[in-house]
């Protein structure tokens, strides 16, 4: 559930909020706004220029997906494609190309419409997985933005050191001690923003998402599988039989397959 990861990153807040108060009489020296500036501006600039602002945009949008868990439910989905199949096998195409648009599955709803503009099994398994090949590059892109933010993040903190040793270096004949404290305490804090950002957030998120990318794309191929059986008009109870070999069975009691009665 997305609430158990929530509950994992308020975790990381927490544990990052102990460190302050552990250390309260300096809890200010560790909140330093130019090295934040530095190392998430920073991260997310480079990161932006290397990939795109649209991509990089379109992560964002889709983050509170990749929270939730890597299970998909697809029973609602696999209900509609089940009747279709059965309506393909009785030849009435009319009520079957009604249902093609509460099809939320980008394969099963493709695979349905190829079947339904009568296509050859070739071309139907040609294209779909030409369709299978595009999601998953898109989902390949997106895990390697968030690799690319996590290689970044460590390489600014590493920036900020040396921006602050610099200025230490050219300050160490005028300058007192606590200037050359508050350049070394830039230099240091720099360096934790970025190992924070990469190991705390960015490189868990990476393999969440890589983890996820994995069981979404076994499902793809199911479904890809699952419009093959339904081409070839197999039954429909064999087709819900494979379905339940990957979904599990459903939550609720299944819905039965519509007679010509129900819709006609």
């Amino acid at each position: 559930m997305i609430r158990h990861s929530l509950f994992a990153l308020l975790g990381s807040v927490v544990v990052w909020a102990c460190v302050i108060l552990l250390n309260v009489d300096q809890s200010s020296y560790l909140l330093d706004f130019p090295g934040m500036i530095l190392v998430f501006g920073g991260t997310l600039l480079t990161t932006i220029l290397s990939q795109s602002f649209d991509k990089v945009q379109r992560l964002f949008r889709k983050l509170p997906q990749y929270l939730r868990e890597s299970r998909f439910e697809g029973w609602e989905d696999a209900e509609t494609l089940l009747q279709l199949g059965d309506w393909v096998r009785r030849g009435n195409i009319r009520i079957a190309d009604r249902m093609v648009d509460s099809l939320r599955e980008p394969v099963f709803r493709y695979g349905a419409e190829l079947i339904l503009d009568r296509n050859e099994r070739s071309d139907i398994v040609r294209l779909l997985r030409w369709k299978i090949g595009t999601l998953r590059e898109a989902e390949i892109g997106e895990i390697q933005i968030v690799k690319t933010m996590a290689a970044f993040a460590p390489a600014f903190g590493m920036l900020g050191t040396l921006f602050g040793l610099v200025k230490m270096l050219y300050g160490l004949g005028d300058s007192g001690l606590a200037e050359i404290g508050s350049a070394m305490g830039f230099a240091m804090t720099t360096t934790v923003y970025g190992l924070i950002v990469a190991n705390l957030i960015l490189k868990p998120l990476a393999i969440r998402m890589e983890r996820r990318a994995m069981h979404r794309h076994a499902w793809l191929n199911v479904q890809f599988e699952a419009i093959l059986m339904v081409y070839e008009k197999r039954n429909p109870m064999m087709i819900r039989e494979y379905l339940e070999a990957f979904l599990g069975a459903p939550r609720n009691k299944h819905v039965e397959v519509q007679t010509s009665g129900d819709l006609a």
